[in-house]
This record gives structure tokens, C-alpha cells and sequence, in this order.
């Protein structure tokens, strides 16, 4: 149920703005001419071409992914390369990491049904979710981690500071967590450092 509550809130958002910047008709008819019907090799339906095509361009995509990263929480930025010729690649960055590039022509940026609409951006909704996701992943199960690394290494945790075990890893794993565990065991090594030095202070 959430994730319909998701697409249609997306696509609505979608509409809106398509319908803000182009909407002679109604929301519905906006949306529908844009992404929803074949434009035979046309970058953009004629009657919504402006004095400046790129720019046109650029506004189709920006609102299509923008719909979607507005479901994200944290601010994503949205970078669009607008091509009337070719490719129009769309970059969506958070702080320092790629999450999303993608390369599409605008005569194929469209879809079947509006159902169709809807699936293609909660994919990328998952997709962006996901990967937003995991630099926050090591702080949310942080505790959980570590004593199952502790158990799975037969490490002790007796008189460590948890909290100096946890600014290990966080200096060590500022986005991905492919080698989750050996970073771990490395911090509650240097946790048993740390508390050898205090016990001796």
C-alpha cells in the first residue's frame, strides 16, 4: 500500500510541475503528450517547444527524476546534460556519490501507460533509496554489527568503549560496507587498544 501511495504521489508531483511549465490543457493532457504518447523521432511535441529546445529538454527530465528524488530524504542534487541529437544523460549525485546515471534519447522518453510511468519511477525510487541509504546503514546497525562480528571472531568486548569502536568505523567506512566485517574487527581491535591504554593511564 505504501509503495501505490508512493508512485501516485510521484506521478502527481510529476504532472503538476510538467503542467506549470507547459500546461496549456489540463494537468492530465500535459502529462499524457509529454511522456505518455509516441513522439515519432521528436525530441519535444511542437507546441511545447520554447525559444530555447535544450532548455525544453532539460525541463522534461528535470521533472521526471525530481518527482522522484522528492520522495528521498536527503537532498539529492540533479544534474541533466540535454542532448537534441543524442543521449541526454541525467546524474543524481548525493554530497560526493554517483547514485543514478542514466542515458536516455528524448524520442524514446516515454512511456506505454501511465502504469508504465509509475513502475519506471518507484524502480528508480528503490534504486535511489537504496543507495542513499547505505552510507546511514553502519550507523543504524551499528551495535548489532559489532557484537555479531565480536561473536563471529570470538572477540571480546568486555571493557571496550563502544563508542571508540564506532569512530573507527565510521572514519573507515564513509560510503560502502563491502568489507563490513573486517573493517569492524579492525575497530574493536583498535576498541581494545584504546581501553589497554586507558587501563595503563
Amino acid at each position: 500500500m505504501a509503495g501505490e501511495i508512493i508512485k501516485e504521489r510521484m506521478v502527481r508531483n510529476l504532472k503538476a510541475e510538467a503542467h506549470n511549465r507547459w500546461g496549456d490543457d489540463n494537468p492530465q493532457e500535459t502529462l499524457e503528450k509529454l511522456y505518455l504518447i509516441d513522439p515519432n523521432g521528436a525530441c519535444m511535441p511542437d507546441h511545447f517547444i520554447g525559444e530555447d529546445l535544450l532548455k525544453e529538454i532539460e525541463n522534461k527530465y528535470y521533472y521526471f527524476f525530481g518527482a522522484i528524488r522528492d520522495e528521498i530524504e536527503p537532498y539529492i542534487e540533479i544534474w541533466i546534460s540535454p542532448s537534441y541529437e543524442d543521449d541526454t544523460t541525467t546524474l543524481m549525485v548525493l554530497e560526493d556519490k554517483l547514485l543514478l546515471k542514466d542515458h536516455k534519447k528524448p524520442w524514446n522518453f516515454w512511456f506505454e501507460s501511465e502504469e508504465a510511468l509509475m513502475e519506471e519511477m518507484y524502480l528508480v525510487y528503490l534504486r535511489l533509496l537504496d543507495k542513499s541509504e547505505k552510507q546511514w546503514e553502519c550507523y543504524t546497525l551499528i551495535l548489532g554489527d559489532i557484537e555479531a562480528v565480536a561473536e563471529h571472531k570470538q572477540l571480546s568486548l568486555e571493557g571496550i568503549d563502544i563508542e571508540d569502536v564506532i569512530s573507527s568505523i565510521r572514519k573507515a567506512i564513509p560510503w560502502a560496507l563491502d568489507n563490513r566485517d573486517e573493517i569492524i574487527q579492525d575497530a574493536i581491535r583498535q576498541g581494545r587498544k584504546i581501553a589497554d591504554e586507558k587501563a595503563h593511564h
